[in-house]
């Protein structure tokens, strides 16, 4: 991976995901959130997500500032569907979350570098899908209840 951050080149095929991802992320948000103000919110950042994460993760302009804003919008994403969902989870949604994203961060911590790019490449492609089936699975399955 170290060759491949010298001389990136674009990832089309995670560029792909992260599109279906967000226009996923960006319908459910669309037509299941009746919280008027968390549905735009939602929606802006799922919109914001597919430029920065396009420009990080699928290499087509990597800078510092696209993976702070990509981070940004994946964390505000988190955040606000835990307090759009926070009265309604069952435990095992706040493990499973719990347990997806420290072992994401833990991978691209300590591994990233020693990664192949087509092990990259479906690291990042297996954890948007992972993240699309939750897309689905929260907001299908459990009615809002807001902490507001």
């Amino acid at each position: 991976m170290e060759e491949f951050v010298k001389k990136p080149y674009t990832l089309y095929s995670v560029i792909f995901v992260i599109l279906c991802m967000s226009f996923f992320g960006f319908s459910v948000a669309y037509t299941r959130m009746h919280i008027e103000w968390a549905r735009i919110t939602m929606c802006t950042l799922w919109c914001l997500l597919l430029v920065f994460a396009s420009m990080n993760q699928g290499f087509l302009y990597p800078s510092i500032v696209a993976k702070v804003l990509d981070i940004i919008c994946g964390s505000s994403i988190m955040i606000l569907y835990g307090i759009v969902y926070y009265h309604t989870m069952e435990w095992w949604h706040w493990v499973s979350g719990i347990i997806a994203l420290l072992t994401f961060m833990i991978i691209t911590v300590l591994f990233q570098r020693q990664m192949r790019v087509f092990q990259y490449v479906s690291f990042i492609n297996v954890w948007h899908a992972w993240v699309m089936l939750q897309i689905f699975l929260v907001p299908y399955t459990l009615p809002e209840g807001s902490l507001f």
